[in-house]
């Protein structure tokens, strides 16, 4: 059963790009917001957003090593913000080995496995940039 208005709010946080999945940031056509994850409506402007993939390349805000992290998740677990200024957005997920003393440094998103129980598929930054010519490090996987 869904409630009414239910579609309005709810979030996406990948789309399909280029025959890859990739992570989907939205923004408002009136106001230029742009939201993540991916929103349906504006809140301001009530306004349908349109969905955009999410750049490659964002800098490294902070981050954090969780040595007991939740159930589920693999200890150590590296976390951190992720910022994108021509955005105006903040992206926070996993992070691979490489981004411990990265702040400031420019990271790359791919879609992988983040959880084994249950098995999820999310985002995490790395140092390590797709190789020229290469396509987006989005996922093929349908359950994503």
């Amino acid at each position: 059963m869904r409630l009414a208005g239910q579609g309005m709010t709810e979030l996406t946080r990948f789309t399909r790009h280029g025959g890859s999945w990739v992570p989907a940031c939205a923004r408002c056509p009136r106001c230029g917001t742009t939201f993540f994850p991916a929103r349906v409506l504006c809140p301001e402007d009530l306004l349908p957003c349109q969905l955009e993939p999410l750049p490659q390349g964002g800098r490294l805000y902070a981050s954090t090593r969780i040595e007991l992290p939740p159930l589920g998740f693999a200890a150590p677990l590296l976390v951190g913000y992720v910022d994108y200024p021509d955005l105006a957005v903040r992206v926070f997920a996993q992070l691979d080995e490489d981004c411990a003393d990265a702040r400031g440094s420019t990271v790359y998103w791919r879609i992988a496995k983040v959880r084994d129980d249950p098995a999820t598929m999310g985002l995490i930054f790395s140092r390590r940039g797709p190789e020229p010519g290469e396509p987006p490090r989005g996922g093929d996987h349908d359950a994503v």
